[in-house]
C-alpha cells in the first residue's frame, strides 16, 4: 500500500490492475508518474486500497483498466461510483506485451505497466465495462450447462471404450440408447461384467428390461443377446474393467443430476424473462438454444447498435487476411468458443424446422461448401435475422420472412420451390 502522501492531488488517476493468484500487481500513472503496488486478492483489501485511494488523493475520477476474466474485482469495483472501469481481452493484453518483450520474459508488475500503457496509447482497443444484465445469469448457467454436458459425453466415451473391452454385449443391447441414459446406467450397476450377466438369472433381467424399457417388445432379443455371449477376459481383468465401469458410471450419474439442476435454473429464468416470446419462437431455438441465443442479446437494446456489432462479438464473422496482392477469409480461430458454438449449433437445429434455412444450407452444399463451413455461413444469416427481430421486438414469422425473400427475388426462391 502507498503511503499517506506519496499521491498528490490530481483530476484523474490512471489505474491498471494485474490479477493474480495471492497479490494483484496495481501499476497507477498519476501525471505521467507510474508507481507500482501490491494488493492482496481478496475482496475487503481490494476495497480498503481503492477507498483509501479516494480518501488520500482529491480526485474526481479514477480510470481502472483490467483483463476482463478477472469477475471478482470487476464487481467490487463496478460497484463504486468514483471508478470508471474499462476492460481488455485477454488475447489483446497477451499480444500487446509481447510485441515490447519479444523475449517472452514476464512479470506481474510489468503486465501491469503494459495494460496501463494500451489503455493511455491505444484507447480504442480497451472497452467500457457494461455492468451485468439480468441475462447474464442466464448466460452463465447456459455455458455451465454446455460444459457439463460436455465432460458427460467425454465420460461416455471412455465408458464405450471400456464395454467394448469388458461386455461389448452391453453396447449391443443399448446400440439406440445413450450411454449416459439412466436404463443403460442402472443396467450396468447391476451387471457391470459379463460374469455378471452370466451368472444373473434371465427372469431378474426380464424384469428390470421391461419395468425400464419404453419398449418391452425388445426384451426377448436383448435376452438372446446375453445367451448368445460368453465371457472372455480372465478374472483379475475382469476386475479391473468392472471396477473402472463402475466408477465411470456413478460420474456420469453425478453429470446427470448436474445437468438437470443447471436445465431447471435456466427454464425457470427463461420463461420469466420479458423476451421469452422472441426466442422461444424461433425454428429449433428448443430448451437448449433458446436460453442460449436470449443470453447472448440480452434485454438492453443497446447493447448492439448495429448488427455489424453483434455479428462482431458473435465471433462468427469470418477474417479477411491480406497481404500484398494476396486475400483471403478465413473463419475466426482465437475466439469465444461458447458463443460461435451456439450460433452454429443452432443454425444446425434450424435445419429441421426452417424450410429457407434447409434451403440456404443445400445451396452452399451444392457449391462444394464443407458442413460446417455452410452451417457458419447460415449462422451469419441466422444473426441478422434475429437481430431484427430483436431490435424490434417482434417475433419470429417464417412465412413473413419467405414473402420477404420472393420481393426481393432472393436465389433461395428457387430452392424452396416457390414461384417468384
Amino acid at each position: 500500500m502507498y503511503k499517506q502522501n506519496e499521491l498528490r492531488s490530481t483530476s484523474e488517476i490512471y489505474i491498471a490492475i494485474d490479477w493474480a493468484e495471492e497479490k494483484h500487481a496495481v501499476a497507477i500513472n498519476v501525471d505521467g508518474v507510474i508507481r507500482n503496488f501490491e494488493v492482496n486478492n481478496d475482496c475487503k483489501a481490494i476495497k480498503i486500497f481503492f477507498l483509501t485511494l479516494k480518501e488520500n488523493v482529491q480526485c474526481e475520477r479514477v480510470t481502472v483498466v483490467i483483463e476482463n476474466n478477472s469477475n471478482m474485482i470487476m464487481t467490487i469495483l463496478d460497484g463504486l461510483d468514483y471508478v470508471e472501469l474499462y476492460v481488455v481481452h485477454p488475447t489483446t493484453a497477451a499480444a500487446y506485451r509481447e510485441a515490447f518483450i519479444p523475449s517472452g520474459a514476464k512479470a506481474d508488475p510489468s503486465d501491469a505497466a503494459s495494460l496501463l500503457d494500451l489503455l493511455l496509447k491505444h484507447p480504442e482497443h480497451v472497452k467500457k465495462y457494461q455492468s451485468p444484465e439480468k441475462t447474464d445469469l442466464l448466460g452463465i448457467y447456459t455455458e455451465k450447462r454446455r460444459d457439463a454436458v460436455a465432460r458427460r459425453t467425454a465420460l461416455g466415451n471412455k465408458l464405450i471404450a471400456v464395454l467394448k473391452k469388458s461386455s461389448p454385449v452391453s453396447l449391443k443391447i443399448f446400440n439406440q440408447s445413450s450411454v449416459h441414459a439412466p436404463i443403460v446406467l442402472g443396467f450396468l450397476e447391476k451387471w457391470p461384467t459379463m460374469s455378471d450377466l452370466k451368472t444373473s438369472t434371465e427372469n431378474r433381467i426380464k424384469r428390470y428390461l421391461n419395468s425400464k424399457s419404453s419398449k418391452p417388445s425388445k426384451t426377448p432379443t436383448r435376452i438372446d443377446l446375453i445367451r448368445q455371449s460368453e465371457v472372455f477376459l480372465d478374472k483379475e481383468l475382469e476386475e479391473l474393467y468392472k471396477l473402472e465401469t463402475v466408477t465411470l458410471v456413478q460420474e456420469i450419474r453425478t453429470l446427470n443430476d448436474v445437468i438437470k439442476q443447471y436445465e431447471a435454473k435456466i427454464k425457470i429464468i427463461y420463461i420469466q424473462n420479458e423476451d421469452y416470446e422472441i426466442f422461444s419462437t424461433l425454428p429449433g431455438s428448443g430448451d437448449a438454444m433458446g436460453p442460449r441465443l436470449l443470453a447472448f442479446f440480452g434485454n438492453d437494446r443497446n447493447k448492439f447498435k448495429t448488427v455489424e456489432e453483434a455479428l462482431l462479438i458473435s465471433e462468427i464473422a469470418p477474417v479477411t487476411v491480406q497481404s500484398g496482392k494476396q486475400r483471403s477469409i478465413r473463419r475466426r480461430y482465437l475466439c469465444n468458443k461458447f458463443i460461435q458454438q451456439t450460433f452454429v449449433e443452432y443454425a444446425d437445429g434450424s435445419l429441421k424446422k426452417s424450410r429457407w434455412a434447409k434451403a440456404y444450407y443445400d445451396q452452399q452444399t451444392s457449391k462444394g461448401k464443407t458442413h460446417f463451413t455452410a452451417l457458419r455461413s447460415l449462422a451469419y444469416k441466422w444473426i441478422r435475422v434475429i437481430y431484427a427481430c430483436w431490435k424490434k421486438c417482434k417475433r419470429y414469422d417464417e412465412s413473413k420472412y419467405i414473402q420477404q425473400l420472393i420481393r426481393k427475388r432472393s436465389p433461395l426462391v428457387n430452392n424452396l420451390g416457390i414461384a417468384s
